[in-house]
């Protein structure tokens, strides 16, 4: 009975829940940062939009989050040309490992990742969308 077959797991298909979908890694990086330096990512977006983070280090770090044009100003110095939309996100002094989920404007934007330890250290940034 092939009908009452199809019928009953087209039936089934329609009542089991999707399963969610496996994020997608489109960063997934390390590097090894001497005491209380930086590591600066850009991030690069067509659209702009949502996405997970996580910072792994065995010390304390500072996370900040910024537009390309935010950069570009702490980079220049230039305190008058930096806007608040253009801090995304700013984390002193957080233990890891860190998740968050940060909003990226559509262009580049940057993480500064400072080691806060005293000790050289090796941080991974790990980063995803749903």
């Amino acid at each position: 009975n092939v009908k009452a077959l199809l019928t009953s797991s087209i039936l089934l298909w329609l009542l089991i829940p999707a399963l969610p979908a496996e994020p997608h890694v489109f960063l997934d990086q390390t590097k090894e940062v001497i005491p209380q330096q930086e590591w600066n990512r850009e991030i690069v977006t067509k659209k702009g939009g949502e996405f997970t983070f996580t910072i792994e280090s065995p010390g304390p770090v500072s996370i900040i989050f910024l537009s390309g044009k935010g950069y570009q100003a702490v980079l220049a110095r230039n305190a008058d040309a930096l806007e608040r939309s253009d801090l995304i996100l700013d984390l002193r002094s957080v233990p890891t490992p860190c998740t968050k989920t940060v909003t990226a404007p559509p262009g580049s934007s940057w993480f500064i990742i400072e080691n806060l330890s005293d000790q050289s250290v090796k941080m991974r940034l790990k980063c995803q969308v749903p």
